[in-house]
């Protein structure tokens, strides 16, 4: 290999260099993790308390569902926060009705807490808003 194999390889190297860097990023590494699942205190609080910590600042949509074998019901409302990277916060997710009914009863369920990134407040996720028209 002599040297215009030395420089085409230097300059492929430097071509691919920008591409690379300017590469989507990736999503950010987001934690959930609840403050407590006492049936009793979910219920008493009317609220499920969530730690949320994320590697990245930014805008985030959370709510919690509760898993029964092939059913999920949501037993939050969905609420949108800031995020400060690497600091966590601690989140209260309101219970609505049919969360209040789901969690007062006496069958074995798996809390799942869900969070996504909002894009952009004008598209955001999830479910938009109903149009006052």
């Amino acid at each position: 290999m002599g040297v215009p194999g030395i420089v085409g390889m230097l300059l492929c190297a430097l071509l691919c260099a920008p591409a690379a860097a300017d590469a989507h990023k990736p999503a950010p590494k987001i934690a959930l993790r609840f403050m407590s699942v006492s049936q009793k205190r979910l219920l008493k609080q009317k609220a499920i308390r969530v730690k949320v910590r994320s590697s990245r600042a930014g805008r985030i949509r959370l709510y919690a569902a509760a898993r029964h074998r092939k059913t999920e019901v949501v037993v939050t409302g969905a609420r949108s926060i800031k995020l400060r990277a690497h600091h966590s916060r601690r989140v209260r997710l309101k219970l609505s009705k049919a969360g209040r009914k789901e969690l007062s009863g006496c069958v074995k369920r798996r809390l799942v807490a869900t969070a996504v990134p909002v894009v952009s407040v004008v598209a955001g996720t999830g479910r938009p808003r109903a149009c006052a028209s």
